[in-house]
């Protein structure tokens, strides 16, 4: 059986040097982050959940969510099970007449159904250490240029704020 950690959505960042929109995920009782890159389509939909923009017609993972509780099913877990050739997998975990049912998804939409339900998500163990494993291998001057400017904004947003 795979282990999972709990992690939640940070942000979404459109940062055209990092090959574009991605929604960054925070471990909630730890320190590790993930980078997942998503669509210019997708990341709109994800900024619209993240800010809590409602729009006078449902979005279409606002209307999964409507089809889900109209149907009572309910979302058990979020999950991104899976990093396969460069790409994560998402999952939607359902429970519905006391059966579970697994949904195999895009991660991007699994995180959008996510913030619209305000729930966490489960990445897998594996994933984390695919992940930890291709970042000790891309450490290049480039790589932590851009990690510096990250922690750089992050810094320069806590001294806006105090």
């Amino acid at each position: 059986m795979k282990s999972f950690s709990e992690f939640q959505v940070e942000k979404i960042i459109l940062d055209h040097d990092m090959d574009g929109p991605y929604a960054l995920l925070r471990e909630v009782e730890g320190v590790r982050t993930i980078r997942i890159q998503v669509s210019l389509g997708d990341a709109a939909a994800l900024m619209a959940a993240y800010e809590g923009i409602d729009f006078p017609r449902p979005m279409t993972h606002d209307l999964v969510v409507m089809l889900l509780e109209r149907l009572s099913a309910d979302v058990v877990s979020i999950n991104i099970p899976e990093f396969k050739n460069n790409v994560f997998s998402g999952e939607l975990v359902l429970k519905h007449d006391g059966k579970e049912i697994i949904f195999d998804c895009r991660s991007s939409d699994a995180i959008n159904i996510a913030l619209r339900l305000d729930m966490k998500i489960f990445v897998a163990s594996e994933v984390l250490d695919k992940i930890n494993e291709m970042d000790k291998g891309n450490a290049t001057k480039n790589g932590w240029l851009n990690l510096l400017a990250m922690l750089a904004d992050e810094s320069l947003e806590e001294d806006e704020v105090n």
